[in-house]
């Protein structure tokens, strides 16, 4: 149900888990994702610390945990929930959730230091890649931090999220038809949609459809939509 975006009836199914196994890892972690996909951000924490309660240091957890806790804008505390997990083990969930904490910081450097750590532990580099694209990109490494994404998108060339994080770069350095070509793939990041849930809704979700061209809208009603606020 979750994967197929039924995140309401994902949650009552792990509720029913829950209410006979109290402590099912698992269980914990996918509602606390679910919870996140409703907006419903405080109790997703609940359900994480739950999870990290039963199992502290558990990778999926504190890695869900510090992409709410991003989400949530609360990097200081993703820093120290990071910090306890890798005070219990030294996992790359652990490292990338440090890292990303530090990049919300501001702190580009350390935050590269702690992925270049995570993709020594990891045996499939995409999320390293592209983390360690951002922060080069962030340090203004332009040429090192495009060639980390380009390597990361055909690694996966199925997969959208090196595609979504490489549109900054290109547009940056001048590429804007590349750029945006990327840029369309934000609509599969789940952090995007819901960051994006109090001007786009599920509902205007749903209708979205990103093969549309200009001719497609000939003759037709057009909704605008606020997708990042009021701009140009």
């Amino acid at each position: 149900q979750l994967k197929l975006g039924r995140a309401e009836e994902a949650v009552a199914s792990f509720a029913q888990v829950l209410r006979i196994a109290p402590r099912h890892l698992s269980s914990l972690i996918n509602r606390g994702t679910a919870l996140r996909a409703l907006g419903r951000l405080e109790e997703a924490e609940a359900s994480y610390r739950a999870a990290l309660s039963v199992e502290p240091g558990h990778g999926a957890a504190i890695r869900n945990l510090g992409i709410l806790f991003t989400l949530m804008e609360r990097h200081a505390d993703a820093l120290d929930a990071a910090d306890r997990a890798l005070a219990k083990a030294r996992t790359p969930e652990a490292l990338i959730a440090r890292g990303d904490a530090l990049y919300g910081l501001g702190r580009f450097d350390d935050a590269l230091e702690n992925y270049l750590q995570a993709a020594q532990l990891v045996s499939d580099p995409y999320e390293t890649m592209i983390k360690e694209g951002l922060a080069r990109t962030a340090l203004r490494q332009y040429p090192q931090a495009l060639a980390l994404l380009d390597q990361a998108v055909a690694l996966r060339p199925a997969d959208h999220l090196a595609y979504h994080r490489r549109a900054p770069m290109r547009l940056v350095t001048g590429d804007f038809q590349g750029g945006w070509r990327d840029y369309e793939y934000r609509w599969a990041d789940d952090l995007f949609r819901a960051s994006s849930a109090a001007m786009v809704s599920p509902q205007v979700r749903q209708h979205l459809n990103l093969r549309l061209s200009v001719d497609d809208g000939r003759g037709q009603r057009v909704l605008l939509v606020g997708e990042q606020g009021s701009g140009d």
